[in-house]
Formats: structure tokens, sequence, C-alpha cells
């Protein structure tokens, strides 16, 4: 399975009392799948997925998998901090459908490099689909060296990774190991441009939620118009401004509540920010939406 395109990360819509808002997450995805999409990344941060219970993430996972009916790829995020836990919310994803699964490094208990290896290595012999896994030290905690990533890259069942460093040093490291079976992915919007540069095939979007088109586009145009892909992306700088004003998904989600598409409704502790951020947001949209 190679990763290629645009992957959206797609969010959870709720309704006012909290509860998911099933009718609302069918029209997010038929939006996805009429505009472009690649795949979509499902139960990941975006989706708040660490705030969902069991029942709430297979709910979800039956919809979208019936709805997309296998028109494109589906990735499900994986939160569980052990590895027997991560086991077996692996194996429900199979059931559940999904293609892939995303894997951060356990969060909060910090382990070490001998410890992340231990804990990819024993899913992926235990995982049905393959595993991509997700460096993202702001929020776990800890980051997957390259020594680390380096053993893990040549593992069968583990076919790529999420980058979402912001130490440029340490993704130029990473890209080395990128190859026909082993896909460099950006996980962040803004630097989407670097790391197509360095050989990444794929992005796992935010902004995705409301133009996978285009980033489908610029990921598309770069091999052959670097220049064309950049003038693409600058149409997205407003948004990228707006997106790190406020913990994610909260930026994404009052956007799209600005664009009439959801209400800007999450799970607590999350919540909508305060009326100065809201109103750079707000300003920064507008931009956009006149350019």
């Amino acid at each position: 399975m190679k990763i290629t395109g645009n992957y959206t990360a797609l969010i959870t819509p709720f309704k006012r009392n909290g509860d998911i808002d099933f009718n609302k997450l069918e029209e997010l995805v038929d939006f996805q799948l009429n505009n472009g999409t690649d795949g979509l990344v499902v139960l990941g941060a975006t989706g708040e997925a660490h705030l969902l219970d069991g029942y709430e993430k297979r709910k979800i996972m039956q919809l979208v998998v019936k709805k997309v009916n296998k028109r494109v790829p589906i990735i499900a995020g994986l939160t569980e901090t052990s590895t027997e836990a991560a086991i077996a919310e692996a194996h429900a994803r199979f059931i559940d459908g999904a293609d892939a699964l995303l894997v951060c490094a356990p969060s909060y208990v910090k382990p070490t490099q001998s410890g992340i290896i231990k804990h990819f290595l024993k899913l992926a012999e235990h995982s049905y689909i393959p595993i991509i896994i997700y460096n993202n030290p702001s929020r776990t905690g800890v980051n997957i060296d390259f020594s680390t990533m380096q053993q893990l890259s040549s593992r069968i069942n583990i076919i790529g990774v999420k980058e979402a460093s912001t130490d440029f040093n340490h993704i130029c490291k990473v890209a080395t190991l990128a190859n026909d079976t082993f896909s460099l992915i950006c996980g962040n919007d803004e630097f989407l441009l670097p790391l197509l540069s360095l050989g990444a095939t794929a992005s796992i979007s935010v902004i995705g939620n409301i133009m996978p088109d285009l980033v489908h586009d610029v990921i598309e145009t770069f091999p052959t118009s670097p220049k064309q892909a950049a003038e693409t992306y600058k149409y997205f700088k407003p948004l990228f401004d707006s997106l790190a004003l406020a913990p994610n998904p909260v930026g994404i989600k009052y956007i799209m509540q600005r664009l009439d598409m959801i209400k800007a409704t999450m799970k607590l502790p999350l919540c909508l920010p305060d009326r100065k951020v809201r109103s750079k947001i707000s300003k920064n949209l507008d931009l956009l939406l006149k350019s």
C-alpha cells in the first residue's frame, strides 16, 4: 500500500448535547469524496479520538467505511498507550474495515527508544493491516529518533511515517529512508512544500477538511511544476495562520463553522477560543475568501 496524495484528517462533528452528529459526518464524507481527496484518516487527533469511547469509535468507523465503500483508502488512528491495548484496538479497526493504522509513540509514559521499537515491532507482528508511524513529539512527549525510524522502516508491515516534528534537521534525515515501500508523509500543513522537496508523496492534512482538492493539486503538481505548486500553496497561507492560533481541531472546526459546514462543537476539555482569537481567525479566513 503506497500512500500518495491528500489524506484528509477528518474531524468528528458533534451535536450541541455532545452526541456525534452522524448525519453531518455522512455529509462530510460525501464532501471529501466529491472534492478529490485521495484517502481519509479517521479517529486521529483532528477527530478528537482521545475523547471518544470505544462505542463511538466503532460507530464512526462503521459509517465511514460503509459510505466510502472502498472508493478511497481509510486509515484509522490508534490511541491506546499500552502495547497490549494497542494490539486489541488494531484488531478492532481491522474488523471495522480500516485499510491501515496511524500509530503514535505511546504518549505520557515517555518510553525509551528501545521501548518504542519493541512497541511498534510487536504491534506490526500482530496487526492484520499495515502501520504508519506517527511522529508527533509535541503531543506524545517523546521524539522517535532517526536510528529508531531506520530500524522500523525496513519492517514489512510498517509502510511509512507521518512526520509532525518541527525539527527540520530530523525530518531531512528521516526523508532519506523514503522508498517504494516506506512513504514519507507530511504531518503539518505548513511544511507541505518543504517535505515534498524532500520526497514526501502524501499529506495527512487538517486543511483538507475544507479544500482537499487544492492539497491534492499541490502534491500532484509538485514533481513536474514546483513553481505552480507553490503558487497554489500560497492560497493556503491565511488558513495556516489561523490553525496555529488554537489547538487542533479547534481552529479547523471554527473555520468550518464560519463556512456553514458544521457547528463548532467539541468534547471537553476542548472548547472554542476566546473572542480575540476568533476575530483573528475570521480575519484570515476573510482574506482567503477574497483572494
